[in-house]
């Protein structure tokens, strides 16, 4: 950890791949990306698919996925989000 009394983007920059590795070791399972993208593209925890709704827990209990205020929702958390956009382009 770097010493100093301010922020930098280069602390930032650090906090957010010291994140997005966590998310990387947690997340080893196809079954879970299949549910994660599931519920980006609905903003919903509710699928059909019993494997698939089976990852849901797990996934809003390590925060790969969080439920937004107001009108209740589901997204993916922006550092899975990069995650699975970095699988994506990987596959075409």
């Amino acid at each position: 950890m770097r010493d100093g009394d301010r922020i930098t983007c280069d602390d930032v920059k650090r906090a957010v791949t010291d994140r997005k590795n966590d998310f990387k070791r947690i997340l080893s399972k196809k079954t879970q990306y299949t549910a994660l993208k599931e519920v980006h593209d609905t903003k919903s925890i509710y699928i059909n698919d019993e494997d698939i709704r089976a990852e849901i827990p797990g996934l809003l209990h390590n925060l790969s996925i969080v439920e937004y205020n107001g009108d209740i929702w589901w997204d993916v958390h922006p550092v899975v989000l990069s995650i699975l956009e970095s699988m994506d382009d990987h596959v075409r």
